[in-house]
C-alpha cells in the first residue's frame, strides 16, 4: 500500500493560543522556541466549544515525556490507536484533497467517528512544523487529530500508574488551573498524541 500523502498547510487559528490569540511561541516544558524545533505538538482540551487545557510541546520535550512514561503504558496505546485508526485508513487514503482531510482530522473522532460537535469534552492535537500544519493520516502518523471523551476514557484505562504519575507530575509543574477547571483538567489522561 502506497503511504498517505503529507501535507503542509499554513497554521489554522485552532491550533493558536486561545490565551494570547496568535501562534504558541515557545515549548511548555523547556521554553524554547518553537521555530528552532523541527517540529512540535499543539494540543488543546475542550469542554464543549470552551478551550479549557492547551499547550505546544517540542518533539524532544515530547520524547523525553514518552521515555518517562511505562513501557507498557506506551505499548497498550500505540496498539489501541495502531488498531483503530487502521480501521479507519480507507476513509483517508479515499480523500485527495488536504482540506477535506484536515476537516475530517479536526472534525471527527479518530478513533469512533464521534462528531465534535457532539462531544462534551475532546482533545485535538496536531503536529506543527514553523508555523505549518502537518495534515497526513495513516498508521506512520495522524495530524490533526480529534479524540472524543470517550475514546480518552478507553485509553484511560491502559495507563500505568507509573504512566499516571508522570503525566500527573507534568500537569502540576506546567498549568495553574483557572477557577472552577480543576474538575475537568485531564489529569490521568496522558494524551499526547
Amino acid at each position: 500500500m502506497i503511504p498517505p500523502p503529507i501535507w503542509f498547510t499554513s497554521l489554522p487559528k485552532l491550533f493558536w493560543s486561545e490565551y494570547t490569540e496568535a501562534p504558541f511561541a515557545r515549548c511548555i516544558d523547556c521554553n524554547c522556541e518553537l521555530d528552532d524545533c523541527e517540529f512540535y505538538l499543539v494540543q488543546k482540551c475542550y469542554v464543549g466549544t470552551e478551550p479549557v487545557f492547551e499547550f505546544a510541546i517540542c518533539n524532544t520535550c515530547r520524547a523525553n515525556m514518552s521515555a518517562r512514561c511505562s513501557d507498557e503504558t506506551n505499548r497498550a496505546i500505540h496498539s489501541f490507536l495502531q488498531e483503530h485508526i487502521s480501521r479507519r485508513e480507507r476513509e483517508f487514503i479515499e480523500l485527495t484533497d488536504m482540506e477535506e482531510v484536515l476537516r475530517k482530522g479536526t472534525d471527527e473522532c479518530v478513533i469512533c467517528s464521534q462528531l465534535r460537535s457532539e462531544c462534551r469534552r475532546c482533545t485535538i492535537g496536531g503536529l506543527c512544523q514553523e508555523m505549518d500544519l502537518v495534515v497526513q493520516h495513516g498508521l506512520q502518523g495522524q495530524s490533526p487529530l480529534m479524540i472524543c471523551q470517550d475514546c480518552e476514557v478507553s485509553m484511560s484505562h491502559l495507563v500505568s500508574k507509573k504512566t499516571r504519575e508522570t503525566w500527573d507530575r507534568f500537569v502540576e509543574e506546567n498549568f495553574d488551573d483557572p477557577p472552577g477547571v480543576g474538575i475537568d483538567r485531564p489529569s490521568g489522561t496522558p494524551v499526547l498524541i
